[in-house]
């Protein structure tokens, strides 16, 4: 189910670069800087964002709402904000547009209703094809997914995810 899916890639990223395009990386470590710098400001970009996230104390790794709160579009923002103030590498950007991928390939297949029309992730009769055609590109996109194994370097090209296994 998405749930899931959403806290399998999160732990994927914990011990894998993730080569989601040819030449472009996410990495878990860019995540662990922009939670080093949250902790550190009274201002933050992303306020949801605490050591929890990255630590994951016994049963966050569990919570779907901690895997959505990292793989999102505000935590994007923010490594994008930190990036523009030179306070984060320009590699962390690919970081951040993996990041705000995966979390709208939650928010599409997890959508609350299938005829609310108040929700912008919603399904209803005038969006319908336009979702599983964008369900379908991401199910691509996942299944082209290379993973670097961070403690040695291997590469795999599958992951527990989007292999089936």
């Amino acid at each position: 189910d998405i749930p899931h899916c959403l806290k399998n890639c999160r732990n994927a990223l914990r011990t894998n670069r993730i080569e989601f395009e040819s030449g472009k990386f996410a990495r878990w470590d860019d995540f662990t800087k922009l939670c080093e710098l949250e902790c550190g400001n009274q201002l933050k970009f992303n306020s949801k964002l605490t050591i929890n996230h990255v630590e994951l104390p016994v049963g966050a790794n569990m919570k779907v709402k901690v895997a959505a709160q990292t793989l999102s579009r505000r935590t994007a923002a923010a490594i994008r904000c930190y990036y523009r103030l030179n306070m984060i590498q320009k590699c962390a950007l690919d970081t951040a547009e993996f990041m705000e991928r995966v979390g709208d390939l939650f928010h599409l297949g997890n959508s609350v209703s299938l005829c609310d029309e108040d929700r912008k992730s919603s399904v209803t009769l005038l969006n319908v094809e336009s979702k599983l055609a964008a369900m379908k590109n991401g199910i691509l996109w996942i299944g082209k997914w290379k993973f670097h194994f961070t403690k040695n370097g291997k590469q795999n090209n599958h992951h527990t995810f989007n292999h089936g296994s």
